[in-house]
């Protein structure tokens, strides 16, 4: 029989780790005091998405689009989610790398968003190969040695996490109801400062814009669409 020698963790901690750990626990209760002191206004909350959502930034960039198996897979983006949470208030969210592995080639990360008012909490935790992958046919995925590359592909994954922990404590209505405002402002324009809607760059007059600047660059139509 064979048998695993596990070296067990010293007791002691350091000064610096003591610190952190009783840094996160007073965060921890301050965020909760303040959720019960202060707590969210819904309308002020819903208003507050409705002039964000009324800005052709926030608009434009709700929605990720993306081919995958012959069919488009699309769904609201990070950014509306994080700023749903930001209008929202109380919801704490975020991507921690819990241990990184160089010898597997491997880190495990947790994606978390915890709604302190309603008391609802929500967490992924997930090994991410140190990888990238190559989308050309019949090649091997790379092994990334590059600290930023391994950071950066940690923050991308874990973002698309962080995107399904929030929507899992919002309500669901809040965002229907974001991402109905945001196609609104897509297709009858930005709000202006008096949050009267101004018919500029409509969606029917931005896509003939489009197609008349891919034509120049000699991009038909047709293509466009199947694109």
């Amino acid at each position: 029989m064979t048998g695993t020698h596990i070296t067990p963790a010293p007791e002691r901690v350091g000064q610096g780790t003591a610190v952190e750990q009783s840094r996160a626990a007073a965060e921890v209760l301050g965020a909760i005091e303040a959720a019960r002191r202060w707590p969210r206004d819904v309308q002020q909350a819903r208003r507050e998405l409705a002039d964000s959502c009324g800005l052709m930034s926030v608009a434009e960039s709700a929605r990720y689009e993306y081919r995958r198996g012959g069919e488009t897979v699309t769904g609201p983006t990070v950014a509306l989610l994080r700023e749903i949470a930001r209008c929202w208030q109380h919801i704490h969210h975020g991507i921690v790398e819990l241990r990184r592995d160089e010898e597997y080639g491997q880190s495990e990360v947790m994606a978390y968003a915890w709604d302190v008012q309603g008391g609802v909490r929500s967490s992924r935790t997930f090994i991410l190969p140190h990888r990238r992958y190559q989308p050309r046919k019949g090649a091997s995925n790379k092994r990334m040695v590059d600290l930023r590359d391994i950071q950066e592909n940690n923050v991308s994954v874990g973002g698309r996490n962080v995107r399904e922990c929030i929507a899992s404590v919002l309500p669901p209505w809040l965002l229907l109801e974001a991402e109905e405002l945001c196609r609104k402002t897509l297709t009858e324009g930005e709000l202006d400062a008096e949050a009267k809607r101004k018919p500029l760059r409509p969606l029917p007059v931005r896509i003939g814009q489009a197609i008349e600047l891919f034509e120049a660059l000699g991009v038909t139509e047709r293509q466009l669409e199947t694109r």
